[in-house]
């Protein structure tokens, strides 16, 4: 019986640290991640977020700029806006109209990848569900300022 014991309680720590979650670095970012952002105008401003499956948030101002660590979401939430990706078909889209001020969503998993750009001001012929996540997306960026 104390065997059994034993054994438990040498195997308690490698449960422990068998569930957590992997964090990532700017210089060392999955495969799989969703990109989002905004840019043009007069200065030729660029801003990218980057969200993990894990709910890290990474963000790139300028196209030149250091890549940093922004924040982080539950890691549930972040799966949810893969899965709306998804359903909303966004491997499938076409769409590369960026206009002077424009906006852009890009997935990118283990076996595929689709960007898709447009006017920020345009009235887009986008699938609803798009415009909504990425709306929703910006709106997880703005829980997460500094």
């Amino acid at each position: 019986m104390k065997h059994q014991y034993f054994i438990l309680l040498a195997l308690l720590p490698f449960s422990l640290f068998s569930c957590k979650t992997e964090k990532y670095s700017a210089s060392n970012l999955p495969e799989i991640r969703l990109s989002f952002g905004n840019g043009g105008g007069f200065a030729g401003a660029y801003t990218e977020y980057i969200l993990l499956e894990n709910g890290q948030i990474f963000k790139q101002e300028g196209i030149r700029g250091s890549m940093e660590e922004f924040g982080k979401i539950k890691k549930s939430k972040a799966k949810k806006i893969f899965q709306q990706l998804e359903e909303a078909e966004f491997p499938t889209l076409k769409r590369d109209a960026p206009g002077n001020m424009y906006r852009f969503m890009s997935c990118q998993t283990s076996t595929s990848s689709n960007k898709v750009t447009w006017g920020s001001h345009e009235k887009v012929d986008l699938d609803d569900k798009l415009d909504s996540l990425y709306q929703e997306c910006m709106k997880l960026i703005e829980g997460n300022k500094k």
